[in-house]
């Protein structure tokens, strides 16, 4: 997205990416659970359509799943009860769809706009000339040595993985402060064939408060329907409670907590769940903890 903003801007816009560039609605390493459940909100919608004129109709016909604006076929379930949930103003709607697919639209279109460039390899720093920022160096998939590209602007797209700070901090600049602020989140994620004789509900979060006096602890869970006529489900919990690898763990998680979701079978093999944590390190800000990966089903 930053590189199509840029594009209207530049004489050339450089995009250095780690992951394979032939990568095509799969999974890729670079996307911190990108397998795991998420939404594409109605301002995110929009945005597209502004950056890419019809991209929302180009993922209707590629199967994504664009709730009522009214919040229908969408319930909460908070402590085991239905909760209120109000209507998406001025009739936007999101969607739901899995991110691969989501990410792969967005791609395709960038790379197909003339003056951007993909190269793969790994951001490995950047150049300095006095106070100002005038490069990037990157090591390609296919060799040991860094390769300068010189710039205008560098936009620093890494994420939680960003070596900004270290970046700055050889080069004379104060490191930035920062704070590990882990929320020990753990999930595991499956996908399920969409049946309408189960349910006609797209979309469901449930969520349940920890209770001293009954032993109950926090726990959350929640399915979305997305492209593939699929659902995709996630069920988390906190500190040492963790969903495992094993799929029947899932299911008689799924039943003891959610007994409002019949979980029966899923498809085929789309089963997730990683069991050592990684912390992202932010500036000021709050960090994750997060199980991901997608093992054989």
């Amino acid at each position: 997205m930053a590189a199509r903003v840029l594009s209207d801007h530049a004489d050339e816009v450089i995009v250095i990416e780690r992951d394979d560039s032939d990568a095509d609605a799969g999974a890729r390493p670079g996307v911190p659970q990108g397998t795991q459940v998420h939404a594409l909100l109605p301002a995110g919608a929009v945005q597209l359509e502004r950056w890419f004129p019809g991209f929302n109709a180009a993922a209707a016909e590629a199967g994504t799943v664009r709730p009522p604006s009214d919040g229908s076929r969408r319930p909460v379930l908070h402590e085991r009860r239905p909760a209120r949930r109000s209507a998406v103003p001025g009739g936007l709607a999101g969607a739901d769809q899995h991110p691969p697919v989501l990410e792969a639209m967005v791609r395709r279109r960038v790379l197909a706009i003339d003056n951007v460039t993909l190269v793969t390899g790994r951001a490995d720093g950047l150049v300095f000339d006095g106070d100002r920022v005038t490069g990037a160096r990157y090591v390609p998939a296919d060799s040991p040595d860094a390769i300068t590209e010189s710039a205008d602007l560098v936009v620093d797209a890494t994420g939680r993985s960003s070596r900004l700070s270290d970046w700055l901090e050889e080069n004379g600049w104060q490191r930035p402060p920062m704070r590990r602020m882990p929320i020990k989140l753990n999930y595991a994620t499956a996908m399920f064939e969409y049946d309408e004789q189960v349910s006609r509900v797209w979309s469901s979060v449930s969520q349940s408060s920890p209770d001293p006096d009954t032993g109950r602890i926090a726990r959350i869970g929640g399915f979305l329907k997305v492209e593939g006529n699929r659902w995709i489900l996630l069920i988390s919990g906190y500190g040492d409670d963790r969903p495992s690898k094993d799929f029947q763990d899932f299911v008689t998680r799924c039943r003891k907590d959610f007994p409002r979701c019949s979980v029966t079978s899923p498809s085929a093999p789309s089963w997730s769940a990683k069991s050592s944590p990684t912390t992202r390190p932010t500036a000021g800000a709050a960090t994750s903890t997060s199980w991901s990966g997608f093992p054989p089903a």
